[in-house]
């Protein structure tokens, strides 16, 4: 993967999803991602299930969050305060009420891993589109979106509060 630093977000309200895979049980009680330069405006961070291999329900969200400035790791409490997930498919979301947010993002050959066709490259990017920059919605309606520039891929972390026996 190649780590691009200056990436701005495509579209007021677009909810990015991307693909997270936990192979054994955990709490989590943390979202992040980092903001690049330009950094402004707000933004949300939220995980939901999968249900064939498409975000589906929400599970925790952040609140709407303020950018604390250019280059600065954000690190947001989520609600409900700690999740417990076992091993399977999540996603997990990022959302921004404008378009000169700029984050830190992956790039290289995303198009493949999200190209239906090529199922072997592992699970998909989707992008939704609300009417107005909101809380992401408990009920994801993803499209699959290869063509949204360089696929935007945002590098966001989920904190492990433990692991679970």
């Amino acid at each position: 993967w190649q780590l691009e630093t200056s990436s701005v977000i495509q579209a007021s309200a677009r909810i990015y999803y991307m693909p997270l895979i936990i192979r054994f049980k955990v709490k989590i009680d943390k979202l992040g991602c980092i903001h690049t330069t330009p950094a402004s405006g707000n933004f949300y961070l939220a995980i939901y299930s999968a249900l064939n291999e498409a975000p589906d329900e929400r599970i925790a969200v952040s609140n709407n969050t303020v950018c604390n400035g250019t280059n600065q790791k954000e690190q947001v409490d989520i609600t409900p305060s700690e999740i417990s997930l076992t091993p399977s498919l999540y996603y997990v979301a990022l959302e921004a009420d404008n378009i000169t947010d700029a984050y830190w993002q992956s790039q290289k050959n995303i198009a493949q891993v999200r190209n239906p066709e090529n199922v072997n490259n592992g699970p998909s990017f989707y992008i939704e589109d609300l009417p107005s920059y909101t809380q992401p919605p408990l009920t994801a309606s993803p499209e699959f979106s290869i063509g949204d520039g360089v696929a935007r891929t945002y590098l966001v972390w989920t904190r492990v509060s433990s692991v679970l026996a």
